[in-house]
């Protein structure tokens, strides 16, 4: 996956985001069912929606979620992270700087939307909008879509990102190669679902196909909304664009849904989705309004940039590696130093540590870049407390995520304990693993085979025919050999992992064992002919004695946290209610 970064538009999240005003919206909430409790960690809670979205995580492992075993195991492995940072947070690692600030950033990041949503876009939006908002979650569509994401902080002008070795997407690729599966699906338009598998970089709904159901018209923005709902179903849009990347929808299915909330009751949450949806594409006059609401805080807040602190330490910082954190590489007194100050707050360096180093180019800001960062993060800091004042709360779900980001911080941080290391080095300890798990060292079996390839089922099956008639391969293979080299080839004795895409047909054949015909990955026909095939045999210990003796070592590092987990339980004791996966979990997997 080529973005690490990649935050798409409320409106392709649809699989996460609550449908607004609709009275059957449990089937999109799922994700963020905050009411489902499965555990209960100290002071961490379980919900069905963190457990549906650990599973999104885990999708390229494709578990078996008809199996009441993996859906324990997965519950069973969220509980132990918890444990992890309840036995962080005893430790008080949520009192370290560096989480203190990522938290404080999040949380004031999260209260500045709510008062620019609260001040400056609500008071615009006039009742007629809520109204036609309103009728338009009406309609809706169940698609299918393809996202090819772009880095939109790349360089077009760069082929390679300085320092780094994986090539990055940038706009016109991504543009480019939205419209060149475009062309090739309007002739080919049954290539649609095998696309969304090879090319589309939204892992939300990759592995469910492609699909977004119960798409509402007032969840997107006009311009897209437009589009799409225009077209009729097995119709193809055109690349949209999103600001992260290009969509290419297929219509399944057009309904209109009149099972929503009375208007009264829906008004404030349209109120607010249309609000976000204003900010993502904010006119001028927004933005007008928006500045002069900061530059109120900012004055009102008594803002003042330190110049001397500054420009002495952006002397210093010239000296430090930017490819590395300055929490690395500052003392506690520098990380304190003073760079802007308010009636009721200061930056510090740590406030912008983390934006100074480690940017993706490793490039070096100038001292008014800083200065307008400083600035910037008071600013967001004077907004959040305004907000906080103006008694504006965050939701269940945003404390929800505040709660996580925090966790994430603290596993971070913690030193798990570590086992004796001295017992790797007695060889006899390292033997006896070796005689245990001997299974894990066989050497690969090898396979001599006789293989015939036709490019079409019509071709291979008179041959199939005549070798099942006259028991011979070999005549076949001959006659073939003869007439084209290509379409009659003899292995050799080789492994048999480099046989690839044979390797599932002729895992269960026995020598002088012939298949049936079959069809290769790339499209053509096959039969094979299995003439020599090695017995199992195993390395001796000398051959491996390595890769033993790490296999060793994490063996003995999980015995180790294993046994450091089985104490957190018995510490702890979390609560897990296993009963409520049997019938909440819906999730299927490719």
């Amino acid at each position: 996956m080529y973005f690490s970064k990649i935050r798409r538009y409320s409106w392709v999240l649809l699989i996460t985001v609550m449908t607004i005003a609709c009275k059957n919206d449990e089937k999109k909430t799922d994700y963020n069912d905050l009411k489902t409790v499965l555990a209960v960690v100290g002071e961490d809670t379980v919900f069905l929606g963190d457990y549906k979205n650990r599973v999104l995580e885990l999708k390229q492992n494709k578990p078996d979620l008809e199996s009441e075993a993996t859906r324990r195991k997965i519950l069973d492995e969220m509980v132990d992270y918890y444990l992890m940072v309840m036995d962080g947070r005893d430790k008080k690692l949520q009192e370290h700087p560096y989480v203190q600030f990522q938290v404080r950033t999040k949380e004031d990041e999260l209260y500045y939307a709510h008062a620019i949503r609260n001040a400056i876009v609500e008071p615009s939006i006039t009742e007629d909008q809520i109204k036609v908002r309103y009728e338009q979650l009406k309609e809706q569509l169940d698609v299918k879509h393809i996202f090819i994401g772009y880095d939109k902080t790349f360089d077009p002008s760069l082929e390679m990102a300085p320092n780094q070795k994986k090539i990055i997407r940038f706009k016109l690729a991504a543009k480019s190669i939205a419209d060149s599966l475009l062309g090739v699906l309007k002739k080919e338009p049954d290539k649609f679902e095998s696309f969304i598998e090879q090319f589309s970089d939204d892992a939300a709904t990759k592995f469910f196909d492609g699909t977004i159901k119960g798409l509402r018209r007032g969840e997107l923005p006009n311009e897209v909304g437009d589009a799409l709902f225009k077209l009729q179903p097995d119709e193809l849009s055109q690349p949209i664009d999103d600001g992260n990347g290009y969509h290419i929808y297929k219509i399944i299915q057009k309904s209109n849904d009149a099972n929503v909330l009375p208007y009264e009751k829906a008004k404030i949450a349209i109120k607010e989705q249309i609000a976000k949806q204003i900010l993502l594409k904010p006119d001028v006059q927004i933005e007008k309004n928006k500045k002069e609401f900061i530059e109120k805080r900012l004055h009102d807040g008594s803002y003042s940039f330190n110049q001397s602190n500054a420009a002495a330490w952006y002397s210093k910082f010239k000296k430090y590696d930017i490819k590395k954190s300055l929490f690395e590489q500052l003392t506690d007194d520098e990380l304190n130093t003073i760079l802007a100050t308010s009636l009721t707050d200061t930056i510090k360096i740590i406030d912008v540590a983390f934006a100074l180093t480690g940017n993706r180019f490793n490039s070096r800001i100038t001292m008014e870049q800083m200065e307008s960062g400083v600035r910037n993060a008071i600013a967001v800091r004077l907004v959040s407390r305004w907000a906080k004042e103006q008694k504006v709360k965050l939701t269940d779900r945003e404390a929800h995520f505040i709660k996580r980001i925090e966790g994430g911080l603290i596993y971070n941080k913690i030193q798990p304990p570590t086992p004796d290391f001295k017992l790797i080095e007695d060889t006899s300890n390292v033997r006896r693993y070796y005689e245990v798990n001997i299974k894990n060292y066989k050497m690969p079996d090898s396979l001599d085979l006789g293989m015939i390839v036709m490019n079409e089922e019509a071709q291979i099956r008179p041959i199939a025919d005549k070798i099942k008639s006259s028991k011979s391969f070999e005549i076949s293979f001959d006659e073939l050999r003869k007439k084209n080299p290509a379409s009659a080839v003899r292995s050799g004795l080789r492994p048999l992992k480099e046989f690839g895409n044979l390797s599932a047909r002729i895992q269960e054949l026995k020598e002088g064992d012939i298949s049936d015909v079959f069809i290769m990955n790339d499209g053509k026909y096959g039969i094979v002919k299995i003439y020599k095939r090695t017995q199992p045999s195993w390395y001796s210990l000398d051959k491996v004695f390595a890769q033993v003796k790490s296999d060793y070592a994490v063996s003995l590092i999980k015995q180790t946290r294993d046994k450091w987990l089985l104490s957190l339980r018995e510490k702890y004791t979390p609560t897990v209610n296993y009963h409520s996966l049997k019938d909440a979990f819906e999730i299927k997997l490719k």
